[in-house]
This record gives C-alpha cells, structure tokens and sequence, in this order.
C-alpha cells in the first residue's frame, strides 16, 4: 500500500481482505471455505529496505497465525526479540544434545487400593549451563517447531527404558515406567523402531513400558496414527491418554483404540475436596473408564483428603506430591529400595 498517512489505515484494508477471503466459494459443485491471515510492516519505522520490511512482515504473520488466525498484526519490536529469543533457544537445544544435558527426573505412581508402588513417570529436565534446570514447558514447544524433538524425545525413551531395567535388576521387577509422547513424535514414520530400539537396547520387556498420548493423539485417525498404535500395543506397550478431560476427547474414538488409562488432569484434582462440579466430574471419568475397563490414575494428588475421596471413588492409581515429588534416577532407586 502507498501513500498512507497514518498506518491505521492499513487496518481497514487489511480487514477488508481477510472479510473477502473469507467468504465461501463454490468450486465444481462444493462449498469451500477459505481464510487468511495477514502480517504488516510499514516503511520506514519497520525497515528501510525490501528484505527487512518482508522479514518483519513475516514475522508479524506468524504472530497472526499463532493468535488464531483470520486475523492481522503489525510487526512490533518486541516480535523481533522474540524471534532473537527463539533462535538463542534453538542453538542451545542443539547443543544440549550434543552435550547430552537432559536428564530424568521419576515421580512415583501407587496403587490407591493397597499403597504398592506400580510406575512411575519420566519427567525430562534440561541442566543448561547458564539458566539452570529448564522444565518441559520451557522448551518442548521450541524442540516440536524446529524437529529436535525426534533426538530428545529418544534420548528420552532410552534413558527411560534403561532405568526401569536397572529397577528390576534391583529387585522392584513390578514397577513398570511411563513416558509422554508428543503428537509430533507419534506422526514420525520412524517411531515405532525408535521405541522398538530402546527396549532392544535396554533388554526392558515391553510390557513394563507405557506410553502417555494427548488427545489430539487419540483424536487423529488417520491410518498412519492408528497403524502405529496397533503395532505398538501388539509388543505388548500399554498407552494413557493424558489429562483426560482437558481437550476435545471424543467417546467414540475412545472406546475402538487400544487404550489401558486415562489420566486425570491435576486441574480436577485441585478442587475435588471443595468443587462439587469437579467431584462430578471426577467420579464420571471413573465411572466411564471402568465401563470401558480402563484404569484410572489421578495426577496431581496434594493432600490426605484428595486420596481419601479418589480411594473411596475407585480411582485406581495415585501420582503427586503426596505420594512424592519427581526424583533424579538414583534418588529415586534409594527412594524405591
């Protein structure tokens, strides 16, 4: 756009564009439904020079897509040193597997019913040289954008499957090892060797190894995704969905995938002693999931009362503070023994 006085004026036109684009379009014979998303740079503020006005555009585009898109943004400093910020974090991922600074961290599941200890569940932590120990929601988001997610999600598996067979040749032969798996991990043509490589590896029998899948997960069914837990759960793995109850599950995909838990967000959890509505709903997802012959785990479990109720309700296995807070490897083997 040229001559604009005022670069609010952009706005309308930009508007204009995405109300247009987004108006239905018959295309032999079918109704497609189209949109945009638009990022803006202006000159001379923005840049001085085509190159930089498009970069700073595009970034300001990205910003739109990440609002929700059908929407536009004007490029601002700060989506500059945001972008700087991003680019630092992903040279220190790269490093961080050559270096091998990821660690895991075990938290303890027991069964509600009787007190034994039945898993745990690898949590993966980042010792950065400079910022100290970095959690999952840190920098898995950055690690999923850029595909390093394929080398940490299996250097996570290894570590994870070499430690459980440590537990057992110590004697804790009954304590199987859960891991998360994000969805881009799962949609990798590579996965199900990966996971076939890290119990070979490790000597771990497949059945002591379980997979934790977010919905969006259970979710796709297309015939890669389905394929793959299929082939997965024919070694003998088992799966959970994770924070059941938090997304958009869908009952009918539920009950035809091959499933053995559904984990319950700690957001349920929290308010169980004083939420009606949360009790509710805890008492459903039980309900629901024993029909269905699934197990249960409560994630999150802080206090006395929450065990009491989620015992009383039938809730399978307990995983939280209460029980003990996640552990390096060789605490948590003491911690075991």
């Amino acid at each position: 756009l040229t001559g604009i006085e005022v670069a609010e004026k952009c706005a309308y036109v930009a508007n204009r564009v995405i109300e247009v684009l987004s108006q239905p379009v018959v295309l032999s014979g079918c109704l497609i439904n189209t949109g945009t998303s638009i990022g803006i740079s202006v000159f001379p503020k923005d840049g001085r020079e085509a190159p930089e006005l498009l970069l700073n555009g595009d970034k300001a585009l990205y910003e739109a897509k990440s609002k929700g898109r059908g929407v536009f943004r004007f490029f601002e400093q700060s989506l500059d040193e945001k972008a700087k910020i991003a680019h630092v974090l992903e040279s220190d991922l790269r490093m961080a597997i050559v270096r091998n600074e990821f660690v895991l961290h075990f938290q303890p599941q027991k069964l509600a019913i009787c007190g034994d200890i039945t898993g745990a569940e690898a949590l993966v932590r980042w010792n950065h040289p400079t910022r100290g120990v970095l959690y999952p929601d840190q920098f898995i988001s950055s690690a999923e954008e850029n595909g390093l997610i394929f080398d940490i999600g299996r250097i996570i598996l290894n570590t994870a499957c070499r430690e459980c067979q440590k537990w057992r040749d110590e004697g804790h032969g009954s304590i199987s090892v859960a891991v998360n798996i994000s969805s881009v991990q799962f949609r990798d043509k590579m996965f199900v060797e990966t996971v076939e490589n890290a119990l070979a590896e490790s000597g771990l029998d497949p059945n002591y190894l379980e997979l934790e899948i977010t919905e969006s997960v259970m979710m796709d069914q297309s015939d890669f995704v389905v394929e793959n837990l299929r082939r997965l759960r024919g070694l003998g793995i088992e799966f959970a969905i994770d924070d059941f109850g938090t997304g958009y599950s869908s009952l009918a995909h539920l009950k035809h995938l091959p499933v053995q838990k559904l984990k319950l967000d700690k957001v349920f959890i929290d308010g169980l002693a004083n939420d009606a509505a949360d009790l509710a709903i805890v008492e459903a997802v039980i309900n629901l999931g024993h029909s269905l012959n699934l197990k249960i785990v409560a994630d999150g479990v802080e206090s006395p009362e929450q065990a009491k109720i989620l015992s009383a309700k039938e809730c399978d296995v307990l995983q939280g503070f209460l029980i003990a807070k996640a552990m390096p490897a060789d605490t948590f083997l003491q911690w075991l023994s």
